[in-house]
């Protein structure tokens, strides 16, 4: 494998020839902690707005895997570099992106030895510098992608050289990401549409354009919402549906928004359904739309009481069916956290299940 090695500031070409995470561990990774003088190295893609990490989009150099997945894992939300850069992020942006943190500049030596993130995993790997570039490729990108290097107790600290070196990587690095952060997302909602319509048997899964048009549908999707000549609007509960979107539309702001739940009256009974919408990286939106079809309710419940659950048992168990987190089902029900997890246990134990999706699986008719 050919040992690259160059200075960031003259890195544009070798950098745009990055097509996988393997390119940049060894174009941009390997060769910026030589440059640098750096023991090692880490990188990955996280989600900006939850400030967590990309499944399977990290890599590191002279840091075992074990350890790079410890970190995004579990300590990446107690991160004191991650925790400044949300704070940081939340301000408007008009063009890309490029923030550097040093880790001594954010915490003081006592706060940070003082603190778990530091017992925890930065001294037991001797990362004890640790100098940060964050870059969105653009202002609507929900996705930062993240290199991190290390210096151990040892070696001097970051200086302000090594920073603007680092700086001027950022600003070449930004295309290549864009580019993955792209073809991440891209991944993410085709996964997305997969892992719905793998349950297609009771979901109707439909995917649409900022303007209503119609631009995926499976079988109950086409038939609950009756979309005519590749447009949305066919039907009361088509009509309904883009009426949602156009509410998530105006209060977005140009932002993603979290999934919202609608009860749609149709001739055969109730719709429950929830509408998502995601901004793309041009600023335009789509809205993911997930149904389910009158009578699933009255199924779970009856499956549910055949295991003996009890009522507050059947409501939390329809209600994680609509793929809540526990805080917004505790919200849904009006209870805390804390009783929901009582209640996942006792159900878990009488199902004979072992997480939240066997235990759906379970009762969702097929």
């Amino acid at each position: 494998m050919p040992h690259y090695s160059y200075s960031p500031g003259d890195a544009l070409g070798t950098i745009l020839d990055c097509h996988s995470l393997a390119d940049v561990r060894e174009k941009i990774l390997a060769p910026t902690c030589r440059h640098l003088n750096s023991e090692s190295g880490i990188f990955g893609l996280i989600d900006g707005q939850k400030l967590a990490a990309q499944d399977h989009f990290h890599d590191s150099y002279r840091v075992s895997a074990q350890i790079t997945r410890l970190y995004f894992d579990q300590f990446i939300q107690s991160d004191p570099v991650i925790q400044t850069l949300g704070t940081r992020l939340r301000q408007p942006r008009q063009r890309p992106t490029i923030e550097l943190l040093n880790l001594r500049e954010i915490r003081s030596s006592r706060q940070l030895n003082a603190s778990g993130y530091y017992r925890d995993f930065l001294q037991p790997f001797d990362f004890q510098h640790v100098l940060v570039l964050a870059c969105r490729p653009s202002p609507a990108s929900p996705d930062i992608f993240l290199l991190g290097l290390h210096r151990k107790h040892l070696d001097r600290p970051f200086n302000q050289r090594d920073i603007q070196e680092f700086r001027t990587l950022g600003k070449a690095i930004l295309p290549v990401i864009g580019r993955f952060s792209l073809e991440n997302r891209l991944a993410q909602l085709q996964s997305v549409i997969d892992a719905l319509e793998s349950d297609s048997g009771h979901r109707a899964i439909a995917l649409l354009a900022e303007d209503g048009r119609y631009i995926y549908g499976n079988e109950l999707a086409n038939h609950a919402f009756s979309p005519l000549h590749g447009n949305f609007p066919g039907g009361t509960a088509g009509q309904a549906v883009l009426e949602k979107c156009r509410q998530l539309d105006k209060r977005s702001r140009g932002a993603s928004q979290s999934p919202v739940y609608l009860e749609i009256n149709a001739p055969g009974g109730t719709i429950e359904c929830t509408v998502e919408r995601r901004e793309s990286h041009e600023g335009k939106a789509h809205y993911l739309v997930n149904a389910r079809l009158p009578g699933v309710r009255e199924k779970l419940y009856a499956r549910g009481r055949s295991h003996g659950l009890s009522k507050r048992e059947l409501e939390v168990a329809y209600e994680l069916s609509k793929g809540l987190t526990n805080a917004q089902l505790a919200q849904s029900l009006s209870i805390t956290v804390r009783t929901v997890e009582t209640h996942l246990r006792s159900m878990y134990a009488k199902l004979g299940v072992h997480n939240r999706t066997e235990l759906v699986s379970k009762l969702t008719p097929h």
